[in-house]
């Protein structure tokens, strides 16, 4: 596969979306990056990281701006997915129970092994088929704790990949963390104006540096979740996982391109 991370996630949802209607939030010092990789997406620019909250919300306000109904699927450009048809199974189940709720809607992964540096989902209730009930969110476990979720059969990875109506993250961010949603909606009101870099750095400047998950996610009382078997999914945030991507030589090495070893 040619294709960088960022691309291969804009690919995968090419048969749900056009590349116009993916936003990438990124910052300032990958913005020419993102435009060479992905040329035809919408770019947001944070002047300085603050987080996964904000970046969320920017996305947000950056769609809500432009179809106040729509459904928005928040996905990581740093993630590796093997199994793109069962990706699309479960987006697609997902798309469908969402577009009518104003329910957070969690794809979680059925644990392959009892992992210990992801986070977990853990589920109530059948709702239909491939649809649970959201419970709560579990922070990385021990490997007794991690043995005893993945047995149990109600837990699930956490990918940190959502779906939800824009119109239901920007009430969640309203009931949640009220100054980051005015600060929010000062953005939208200045998005694709001369004052919108302005703005949006003032923003910055003041809200608090929060990732989504404690901002909103932990908070949430209405969730679902949608289990993915054997999406062959990885956070690919270090070397070693992203040399499981690649063969490796008689050393157990992986060398790409140019390598003087």
């Amino acid at each position: 596969n040619s294709l960088s991370l960022i691309q291969s996630a804009a690919a995968r949802v090419s048969s749900f979306v056009n590349e116009q209607d993916v936003i990438v939030v990124t910052g300032k010092r990958y913005e020419s990056l993102c435009k060479d990789h992905l040329p035809n997406a919408q770019l947001v620019a944070e002047p300085f990281p603050k987080n996964t909250a904000i970046a969320v919300g920017l996305g947000a306000v950056k769609l809500a701006k432009q179809d106040p109904d729509a459904v928005m699927l928040v996905l990581w450009a740093d993630s590796a997915i093997g199994n793109d048809e069962e990706f699309n199974r479960v987006i697609n189940l997902a798309y469908n129970y969402i577009k009518d709720s104003d329910q957070v809607g969690i794809v979680g992964i059925v644990p392959e092994y009892p992992h210990t540096g992801y986070g977990y989902i853990e589920v109530d209730s059948k709702i239909s088929e491939g649809i649970f009930s959201f419970r709560k969110f579990m922070e990385k476990p021990n490997l007794e704790t991690a043995k005893t979720f993945v047995n149990s059969g109600k837990y699930y990875w956490n990918p940190g990949i959502f779906i939800w109506k824009v119109e239901t993250i920007l009430n969640e961010f309203k009931k949640n963390c009220p100054d980051m949603y005015e600060g929010l909606m000062e953005i939208k009101d200045a998005l694709d104006t001369k004052n919108q870099d302005k703005v949006i750095n003032d923003v910055f400047s003041r809200v608090e540096s929060i990732s989504i998950d404690y901002a909103i996610m932990e908070k949430i009382t209405k969730g679902v979740v949608f289990p993915a078997k054997n999406m062959q999914w990885s956070d690919v945030g270090s070397w070693d996982v992203w040399a499981e991507y690649h063969s490796k030589d008689e050393n157990n090495n992986v060398f790409l391109g140019d390598v003087i070893a």
